[in-house]
């Protein structure tokens, strides 16, 4: 059985729609949190993701306690957080000009493509729009960007039936 675990890269809203507990997406982004906290997933995203997150705190709550609640969700060791060096941004830039992204999209799906998730998984409608129209490098296959999922047992033998 592999030992290296299934990449979820998540963009901005899903961090938001769990922060939120949105209905009709948390049960399957607490799922994956378990799959992760189990090892079976390990959740990538971009140091931007609090830029982003922090513009959805409600006006009227307090920011500071906010932020310490979101940054705290996202220091667990089923979660990475990876920079948006040189690299990054100018795949990013090619991105943006070539899907006519906004900045920070592109800055995500330039990040999942660097690392070579499995899966890049999001709510947005730009994003979604280039689902298997980028092949990852080294694995030879098209990137799937989609609605979070968990991975299923027959691609990824780590999610046998225990």
């Amino acid at each position: 059985m592999p030992t290296k675990p299934f990449l979820a890269y998540w963009d901005s809203c899903v961090f938001i729609s769990a922060i939120e507990r949105t209905p009709g997406r948390i049960q399957i982004i607490d799922v994956l949190r378990e799959q992760a906290s189990l090892n079976k997933v390990l959740i990538v995203t971009s140091s931007i993701v609090m830029a982003e997150v922090i513009k959805f705190v409600p006006k009227g709550k307090e920011l500071e306690l906010e932020m310490q609640q979101i940054s705290d969700y996202m220091e667990n060791p089923w979660m990475t957080r990876r920079a948006a060096d040189n690299v990054i941004t100018t795949k990013a830039g090619y991105l943006r000009r070539q899907f006519n992204l906004k900045l920070a999209d592109a800055i995500h799906l330039a990040t999942a493509l660097h690392y070579e998730v499995d899966h890049l998984h999001t709510y947005d409608k730009h994003l979604l729009n280039c689902n298997n129209q980028i092949i990852l490098e080294k694995k030879k296959v098209a990137l799937k960007i989609c609605h979070p999922e968990v991975p299923d047992s027959k691609n990824y033998p780590l999610f046998d039936k225990e």
